[in-house]
């Protein structure tokens, strides 16, 4: 299955705008995630978007990886890697960076 996978997003890789969202979805549909791609027009780009998130990007091939499991499941993954679960956080410290994000 892992070959699999590495063929078929070398593939999709290669294709730009819709038929890149249309492979990928096909792919995303099979395996019963709840993710799929579609093209932002007005900015040339794409959104990974489920029922409650939307993501968008300009690289395709990372984003394949990215969120080929859903928006969700790519979070929870970040948050493992940033090992999110060992660091204390603190209401004024949540308000700060709550603060800081509105800004941006």
């Amino acid at each position: 299955m892992e070959f699999f996978n590495f063929v078929y997003n070398r593939v999709n890789e290669k294709f730009i705008g819709n038929i890149f969202c249309l492979i990928f979805n096909f792919k995303a549909k099979l395996r019963n995630k709840k993710v799929f791609f579609k093209i932002n027009k007005s900015k040339y780009s794409y959104i990974a978007e489920s029922s409650k998130y939307k993501r968008y990007f300009f690289a395709r091939r990372q984003n394949i990886m990215a969120y080929s499991n859903g928006i969700v499941e790519r979070g929870l993954s970040l948050g493992k890697t940033y090992m999110l679960e060992n660091i204390k956080f603190f209401p004024k410290m949540l308000l700060s960076i709550a603060e800081q994000i509105l800004v941006i």
